[in-house]
């Protein structure tokens, strides 16, 4: 296990150079969601983002996005300062933001035909998508026949049907059961070990956190920065219950209770 407090030197995917985020709520009071973040995302890797309730997670990710701006501070992707959501990162959310008109095929395929991309070359692209995530057979059924754990699996196919550099994913797992959550985990490692694309992937869980990334990136409380990062040097697919294992998420948890207890002062 490797904890460090540094920043990676070497050029990054995604650079998150001193960024900081304050709104006003609906009643007038001013939130300093993000006070002073830092940190650098490799090409390939998989980022976890972990933080009491509250502390930015999400903002940040949408920030990559391109959804929100920071007030302060920038945030680039291949050296290039991301001021707009485009193609090039694909995104997954917590709820199942499928048309429910469209088939699953018609889900999938939705990004391409926008593009204008109707050939046989994206024809063959949702055919391997379709199969890659499990839903062979289920190419002409509409959303509100699929379970929820169905329904993420062609939310994370039409993601990555026009085919993004990074994936970005907030909570994806959070509204599924225990067993449709553990099987999800493991059929999308599966289905990133076939592309390695970056991910950076928001989670309150620990557990799914630590199965999941090459590094968890750990917020402080609000105004929130990156106050460690721990990289997950073990082999995928890994055993919770293994030595190894345990270390990390014990210092993890040690180290997220109290930001959490902070929060609650």
């Amino acid at each position: 296990m490797t904890i460090s407090t540094q920043i990676d030197s070497s050029a990054p995917k995604l650079d998150v150079i001193h960024v900081a985020k304050s709104f006003r709520t609906a009643d007038g009071e001013m939130v300093h969601a993000i006070g002073d973040a830092e940190l650098k995302i490799a090409e390939g890797e998989f980022a976890a983002f972990i933080g009491p309730s509250g502390c930015g997670k999400s903002t940040l990710l949408y920030m990559i996005a391109g959804f929100e701006h920071p007030s302060s501070g920038t945030v680039s992707m291949n050296g290039r300062t991301v001021d707009r959501p485009m193609p090039d990162r694909g995104i997954v959310f917590q709820e199942y933001v499928l048309f429910p008109w469209l088939t699953v095929e018609g889900n999938i395929r939705f990004g391409l035909d926008v593009q204008g991309r109707r050939d046989a070359a994206s024809d063959e692209r949702v055919r391997h998508l379709i199969s890659l995530v499990g839903l062979k057979g289920f190419e002409k059924a509409f959303p509100h026949t699929l379970s929820g754990g169905m329904q993420q699996r062609v939310a994370i196919a039409r993601a990555l049907a026009y085919d993004p550099e990074v994936m970005l994913m907030d909570e994806p797992f959070g509204a599924l059961d225990a067993q449709t959550k553990r099987r999800l985990i493991n059929d999308f490692i599966r289905i990133w070990e076939d592309n390695r694309k970056t991910v950076v992937f928001v989670t309150h869980s620990v557990e799914e956190a630590l199965l999941l990334a090459d590094k968890v990136y750990l917020f402080s409380a609000r105004p929130s920065r990156i106050k460690q990062v721990f990289e997950v040097n073990l082999p995928r697919p890994r055993d919770i219950t293994a030595p190894e294992f345990l270390e990390i998420e014990t210092a993890l948890l040690a180290s997220l209770d109290e930001e959490v207890a902070r929060m609650m002062e």
